[in-house]
C-alpha cells in the first residue's frame, strides 16, 4: 500500500472472520466483520470513534481504497451527510437506510466517491497531526460510483461494544481494557512482553 497511510507492502494470512450479529444482507445494516490475522503488524493504528454525535453535518471526512480495480491505495476527501437527508434520498431510490447504524457522505462536486473493490475500507476524520486518525465509519455501500446518492457507511459508534468484545476474544494479547484480562501469572507479579524485532533487507 502506498499513500501517507503506509503500511510498508506487509501481508499476512487471516485465520478467522466474525461477522457482526445484525448484519443484513438485503438491507447491509451493522456492515461489520473482525479480522484476525495469522501474523503481527507494528503501525500506528487509528482511534475507532465512540461518540455517537461525531461527525458532525458538512464535516470533511476521508475515505481510503482501491476501488476501480486500482494496485495503488487510493485517498479521497467527502463531507458528512445529514441523516434525515440521507434516509429521504435513498427512500427515494426504493431503499430503507437506518441512521442509528449508518453514516452517509458524499462530495459535493459529486467527482469523488467511494467505488467497488472499496468496501470495508474506513472512514476517518480529518486528520490532526497530533493524534492518529478517527475512524468513524466503514466503507459499506453506495449508488454505483457515480455520485448520485450520498455513499453509506457503516457507524463504527453503533458497532463499537462488538468490535471491542470480538478484540477481547480473539487477541492472544488482549487490551488490558478487556475484562477478566487477567491471568493466574499476573496475580504472582509476573509479566508477559513482547519484543518484536524488525530487520532491514541486508544480509
Amino acid at each position: 500500500f502506498r499513500s501517507r497511510f503506509d503500511v510498508s507492502n506487509t501481508w499476512t494470512r487471516v485465520n478467522e472472520i466474525r461477522k457482526h450479529p445484525r448484519y443484513n444482507s438485503d438491507t447491509y445494516d451493522y456492515d461489520f466483520a473482525v479480522l484476525k490475522l495469522s501474523g503481527w503488524f507494528q503501525h500506528d493504528k487509528v482511534r475507532l470513534n465512540d461518540s455517537i454525535s461525531s461527525p458532525q453535518v458538512g464535516e470533511a471526512l476521508t475515505i481510503l481504497g482501491f476501488g476501480g480495480q486500482s494496485t495503488t491505495l487510493k485517498e479521497g476527501r467527502v463531507n458528512y451527510v445529514s441523516p434525515s437527508v440521507c434516509v429521504e434520498k435513498w427512500l427515494l431510490a426504493g431503499y430503507l437506510i437506518d441512521e442509528d447504524a449508518a453514516i452517509c457522505a458524499k462530495d459535493e462536486d459529486g467527482t469523488v466517491d467511494a467505488c467497488t473493490g472499496d468496501s470495508g475500507g474506513p472512514l476517518l476524520l480529518a486528520q490532526n497531526r497530533r493524534r492518529s486518525p478517527t475512524q468513524v465509519g466503514v466503507i459499506s455501500s453506495g449508488s454505483g460510483c457515480d455520485g448520485r446518492l450520498p455513499t453509506v457507511y457503516s457507524r463504527v459508534s453503533a458497532g463499537l461494544d462488538w468490535i471491542e468484545e470480538q478484540t477481547c476474544k480473539l487477541s492472544a494479547s488482549p487490551p488490558t481494557s478487556c475484562k477478566g484480562n487477567h491471568s493466574s501469572n499476573d496475580v504472582q507479579n509476573e509479566t508477559k512482553i513482547r519484543v518484536d524485532i524488525k530487520l532491514d533487507d541486508y544480509p
